[in-house]
């Protein structure tokens, strides 16, 4: 009978707020970015800053564990002169007690890519040099190129800290594919629900 009984409710969390945070770049990536416009590079850091919103909604509660789901809209790069609109939906547990929680789910990002080959170790546009070896292509990062919808599928941890009525998230996430990854941090704060 006790098994069948929910254990007793404690208070949960609810952080939904403003996120700010940064973006770092796999060395492949970073070399992409850090190269001239004039050859398809993005003439930046070695990283991004991001801003966005994180709307959640608590889905199952398990007493001091609750199940969420994480909406969070970003912009990131503008502190580069870049407009890189994004969007992660994450699922996640949370420890209500200790503030520890994990999540992970799909992210969509806007950027530039164009279709290039490889040859000797450098990759060039086609429209540039011609492929007369007929190696294959693959789209690749590139300022100059047609703008794509980026799937890929984020992972995330992080702890919620409380001071006095405010709650400060502070997360870590990953991103990886199958050419190149971002990683970075993100610091958020709302006032206790």
């Amino acid at each position: 009978m006790a098994n069948t009984q929910n254990p007793a409710s404690s208070q949960t969390l609810n952080l939904s707020g403003p996120r700010l945070g940064y973006s770092f770049f796999s060395p492949d990536l970073n070399a992409v970015m850090d190269r001239p416009t004039y050859e398809g590079g993005y003439d930046i850091n070695t990283g991004i800053f991001n801003f966005g919103y994180q709307f959640e909604k608590q889905y199952l509660d398990g007493g001091a564990f609750q199940g969420l789901v994480e909406f969070i809209p970003q912009i990131g790069g503008l502190d580069q002169g870049l407009f890189i609109p994004s969007l992660s939906i994450l699922n996640g547990i949370r420890d209500n007690r200790s503030g520890i929680e994990f999540g992970f789910g799909p992210t969509f990002l806007i950027s530039r890519k164009s279709r290039m080959y490889q040859e000797n170790g450098v990759w060039y546009r086609p429209t540039d040099r011609r492929n007369v070896n007929n190696l294959p292509t693959t789209n690749r990062p590139d300022s100059r190129g047609s703008a794509f919808v980026d799937a890929n599928l984020v992972f995330a941890a992080g702890k919620s800290f409380k001071v006095g009525t405010m709650n400060i998230p502070m997360n870590v996430f990953f991103v990886p594919n199958k050419n190149f990854y971002r990683y970075g941090f993100s610091l958020g704060y709302n006032f206790r629900r």
